[in-house]
């Protein structure tokens, strides 16, 4: 009869015992415990009563020493909290419960050989540590000295590649900006159902690939204007861009977490907000604080996918600029400016920026109404020029016109004294304001410290050439 009697009769437990142990065993420690009725109880001091020496108590006179882990490396890992109370680490765990395991008397020297034999597979592993991660652990010095690139090293960037030829860059900052009314949506969401489908926007050839764009204002009509869009161009299948009938606030971090993990997991090649205004609620477009928080979280949108963003803006109180923070036009790639024209319904997009580029293009278009909505088209006859004289002036615009002729004397005038002498309501007066300074009809002009700033009347000679180039 052997010395040492089984570990227990129940069959189950004697299989784990003599089994391959796995790491699932580890938490199932207690199991290779002692269940004879024989066993000892342990008194405060923690030392057994026996009468003779029990087979189920391994000593350093009966058995091989315990060989326990190395206690370092568990404090080690402790240490890395600096004391604080912190979610253990997966190797902390996994050590702890071995280091139980092999202190407890009561375990048997086979169990504990199994412990210390423990294979440890790729499923064991925790995750690796991701790139941004790393690089969160390593010092301003490290990443300059591995991330320069001297000399002709910078060829090995990658090249700039159209989203949309001649428009817009794959994994950049765009805005599309106009006063309000003028179709800068539906100018957004052409481009977008374009880049979705592979059809040229406007004869320029675009880069297909899925959209993600969020309707922060305006649902109500996306599906007539989806609809109409599908019918006119003869889509019959589904189209990639998923609408985001809600607004995705920029001032949340959760929020743009969230929008780029989804858009990384859709492989989003353009992602549009429309609006800028509805899309960092809590936030002012004339603070600089929060308009360059924004430029920071579409930053981290852009790099996290690599995706295009573009933005839809409204243009400020003075025609030809982006409203609030000049934030966003420095951070930007691309502006595009919507400019109305006398006709309703016909309009250009203008690019007035474009950081490696060339700007000026204009692309004339129209409204086609088509069933319940209307599509975006080109303009094979777009109108003249608003420039070429004042004929067409509406009675608020000549109103305001003739009293600034009227009211100065040569120098600029200011906008409110301006306003006062036409006698027009404010939202009247600066909507006239907006149209006679893109008619050029007059001009705005920079104050100084020797000369206050305001608007003149623009001699209308013959039109400025960049007015006629509508080809």
């Amino acid at each position: 009869m052997s010395d040492t009697p089984p570990l227990t009769d129940n069959a189950e437990h004697r299989e784990r015992s003599t089994g391959t142990a796995t790491v699932d065993a580890l938490g199932e420690a207690e199991s290779l415990l002692t269940d004879d009725p024989a066993a000892a109880e342990i008194d405060e001091a923690g030392i057994e009563q026996h009468d003779e020496p029990s087979p189920w108590v391994v000593d350093a006179a009966a058995g091989a020493p315990i060989d326990l882990p190395d206690t370092a490396r568990v404090k080690e890992v402790d240490d890395r909290t600096n004391g604080q109370k912190a979610e253990p680490t997966f190797e902390a765990r996994r050590l702890e419960v071995i280091a139980e395991a092999l202190a407890d008397p009561l375990v048997v020297p086979e169990a504990k050989r199994e412990l210390r034999a423990l294979p440890v597979t790729d499923a064991d592993q925790p995750p690796a540590p991701s790139q941004s991660e790393n690089a969160r652990d390593r010092s301003p010095l490290d990443l300059l000295r591995d991330g320069v690139l001297w000399g002709s090293a910078i060829s090995s960037l990658p090249t700039l590649k159209w989203l949309v030829d001649g428009l817009l860059y794959r994994d950049t900052v765009a805005v599309i900006f106009g006063p309000s009314g003028t179709a800068k949506s539906l100018v957004a969401q052409d481009m977008s159902q374009c880049v979705a489908t592979g059809f040229a926007w406007q004869g320029r050839a675009v880069h297909q690939g899925k959209v993600l764009y969020v309707v922060a204002e305006g649902t109500s009509g996306i599906r007539q204007r989806h609809e109409a869009w599908r019918e006119h161009h003869h889509i019959a299948g589904e189209v990639g861009i998923g609408w985001i009938p809600f607004p995705v606030n920029l001032m949340q971090p959760d929020w743009v977490d969230g929008l780029v993990a989804f858009a990384t997991e859709v492989g989003a090649v353009l992602i549009v907000f429309d609006t800028l205004a509805r899309s960092m609620a809590g936030g002012d477009e004339n603070s600089t604080k929060d308009m360059s928080a924004v430029v920071a979280a579409v930053d981290r949108v852009r790099r996290g996918c690599r995706a295009t963003v573009l933005f839809v803006h409204h243009s400020g109180v003075v025609g030809g600029r982006q409203r609030g923070s000049t934030v966003l036009l420095a951070a930007a790639d691309t502006e595009l400016e919507l400019v109305p024209t006398t006709v309703p319904g016909h309009f250009a997009v203008k690019i007035t920026k474009q950081r490696d580029g060339a700007t000026g293009a204009k692309f004339p278009l129209r409204l086609e109404e088509v069933g319940s909505g209307r599509v975006v088209v080109a303009d094979d006859q777009p109108p003249p020029d608003a420039a070429a004289g004042s004929a067409a002036l509406t009675t608020a615009q000549r109103t305001a016109l003739d009293s600034l002729v009227a009211f100065h004397d040569g120098r600029p005038m200011a906008a409110e004294a301006w306003r006062e002498a036409s006698g027009l309501a404010s939202s009247t007066f600066y909507r006239a304001l907006n149209d006679l300074v893109r008619r050029r009809e007059v001009e705005s002009v920079e104050g100084n410290q020797s000369r206050p700033g305001g608007y003149r009347r623009v001699d209308n000679g013959p039109p400025p050439a960049e007015a006629s180039t509508w080809e």
